[in-house]
Parts: C-alpha cells; structure tokens; sequence
C-alpha cells in the first residue's frame, strides 16, 4: 500500500471518529438540558437513520450504476 493512500485512509477514519463522538457529545448535551430537547433529538435520529439507509442502498446496489462503464 502506498504512503498516500494509507495516510487518506488513516485521516478519513479519524474525521469519521472526531464526527461521531461530536454528534454523541451533542446528544448528550442535548438530553441533559431537559426533556424539551428530545424534539429536537427525534428528528436528528430520523434524519441520521435516513441518511445512514441511502447510503447503505448505493453502496450496496451494484445495477444502475452509472460509472461502471467509465474506463481509468
């Protein structure tokens, strides 16, 4: 494995990481604030699941995809 590839690896897993427990954090934060902010924690899950579900199907979903016949 080249140098560059393991270093964009290594920076995307930890932006990935810094992202999660930032939302964990803001989570918490929220839901010890009071039982007002459970509106808005609601909505950031359904938004979250959503998100996280459409990316599932098209990096799951091999057909349609427009850049399989595209050459490098």
């Amino acid at each position: 494995m080249k140098l560059d590839t393991f270093v964009l690896i290594v920076v995307a897993v930890a932006a990935a990481l810094m992202a999660c427990l930032y939302i964990i954090g803001l989570m918490i934060g929220f839901a010890m604030a009071g039982p007002v902010m459970l509106f808005v924690l609601v909505p950031v899950g359904i938004a979250a699941y959503v998100i996280a579900r459409v990316i599932t199907e098209r990096l799951n979903e091999a057909k349609d995809d427009p850049y399989d016949d595209v050459e490098y």
